[in-house]
């Protein structure tokens, strides 16, 4: 079987906030399952827009591997 790729996105509003523990568990969660995994993490962006960096570069690497 093909072994599943997943990409994680992190993303916290303020630059005084950090992503560790949402890292820590959903990396805990996909290395059980043995996925392969990359990280996508934007700090100080706030959810209520789309242009974040790390969403960006998640959605694009999303339309590349799925053509």
């Amino acid at each position: 079987m093909k072994q599943r790729r997943i990409g994680i996105y992190l993303r916290v509003s303020t630059v005084e906030q950090d992503t560790t523990m949402q890292e820590v568990e959903m990396r805990e969660y996909a290395e059980h399952r043995s996925w392969d995994i990359t990280i996508y993490r934007d700090h100080g962006q706030s959810g209520a827009t789309d242009d974040r960096p790390g969403l960006k570069a998640l959605l694009s690497d999303v339309r590349r591997t799925s053509n």
